[in-house]
């Protein structure tokens, strides 16, 4: 889904690409040249890769087997720090992805959205399924000169990913972390709106918004860019002024911009009795009177919905996000609640602010 508040993000793109990432600037774009008579590919290989022509052949063509002729083909190839593959015996992904020539850049997205660790995470989630997993790890790990030792991914991040096997589509599918949402009355915990109904909010989600969906978000039409992201909260749609509340009794931990992260905009942050960090993202206005270690209940205003930070202006809502013990966890058993001692309905609510 093309958004135009993440064009800032694709300025300098082409700056980064030169140096700024280990993973982009290590590009390798396979060619078919001629080399024994017939089309290859030349590829560097490293220290612990010369001679392991078993890990090659299996990386390269899908069969281990392929080794010995691998070897053998090479035969006249006086650099060891380079090997010859022929087109015969690439897989049939590396093979398309060398005649098409085509890429899409993946920048692992930032403010706590996160959620990405590794290259599997990319082929399993932000890949197509047009070729199975073993094949979408390959092409990954050839086209980016990655070790394989090292597939760990860090925010921030490029990747590159054959443009064939890019989903535009993504962020309407179901998330394989996707879960059933099932509203619950609670004593020790309400939902932030402070609504006697979770339906009220439940109805509202769409699949985007809720935990574990997968965020693709560029301005480029031709689909050359794309920041990517896993949704580690819910956002919950709602006027801009909405009052806020928190879950359940706590301390107050923080009120305003997020200068860290301007993409969050302002926010508040708050800790429960029972030991959750809860943050909202996005509002418009927070309470002044409240400071670190303020106490607060389930009738304190925290702050209001709002559209600060990355969110379009016709989509306000509150991102809610919720770690414990230094971990993210899905926010839905503490926020999809209905709330039992609610002051005012949903209606009531809106239309009194």
């Amino acid at each position: 889904m093309f958004r135009r508040r993440d064009f800032i993000n694709l300025v300098g793109v082409s700056a980064v690409l030169l140096g700024f990432s280990r993973l982009a600037s290590a590009l390798t774009k396979p060619k078919f040249e001629i080399f024994n008579e017939e089309p290859a590919i030349k590829v560097k290989v490293r220290r612990w890769e010369r001679e392991n022509y078993t890990y090659i052949s299996e990386l390269y063509t899908e069969n281990k087997n392929n080794a010995n002729e691998i070897k053998a083909f090479n035969e006249k190839n006086l650099n060891k720090k380079f090997l010859f593959l022929p087109k015969r015996l690439l897989r049939k992904v590396l093979n398309n992805t060398i005649e098409e020539d085509k890429y899409t850049i993946y920048k692992l997205g930032a403010q706590g959205e996160n959620g990405i660790n590794d290259l599997d995470d990319i082929a399993k989630d932000f890949m197509n399924d047009s070729y199975g997993l073993d094949d979408k790890l390959a092409v990954l790990l050839v086209i980016n000169d990655i070790d394989p030792k090292n597939k760990e991914l860090k925010e921030g991040d490029l990747v590159i990913v054959p443009r064939f096997f890019v989903d535009f589509n993504i962020e309407e599918k179901p998330s394989p972390y996707e879960f059933d949402i099932v509203p619950k009355l609670s004593d020790n915990f309400q939902n932030p709106l402070k609504i006697k109904s979770a339906d009220s909010i439940i109805k509202n989600l769409k699949r985007r918004y809720v935990y574990g969906a997968r965020r693709l978000r560029g301005d480029d039409e031709e689909g050359k860019f794309f920041i990517i992201s896993r949704h580690l909260g819910i956002d919950i749609p709602m006027p801009v002024g909405f009052a806020l509340y928190p879950i359940q009794d706590g301390k107050f931990i923080y009120g305003g911009k997020d200068n860290d992260k301007p993409g969050n905009g302002i926010r508040v942050t708050y800790k429960t009795k029972d030991g959750l960090i809860v943050t909202y993202l996005h509002l418009s206005w927070v309470n002044n009177k409240l400071s670190l270690g303020s106490e607060i209940n389930k009738n304190t205003i925290l702050g209001k919905v709002g559209t600060t930070g990355n969110v379009e202006k016709d989509d306000p809502h509150v991102h809610v996000q919720i770690t414990f013990n230094g971990k993210n966890v899905n926010p839905s058993p503490y926020i999809l609640v209905d709330t039992r001692d609610y002051v005012l309905d949903l209606d009531r609510q809106f239309f009194k602010r």
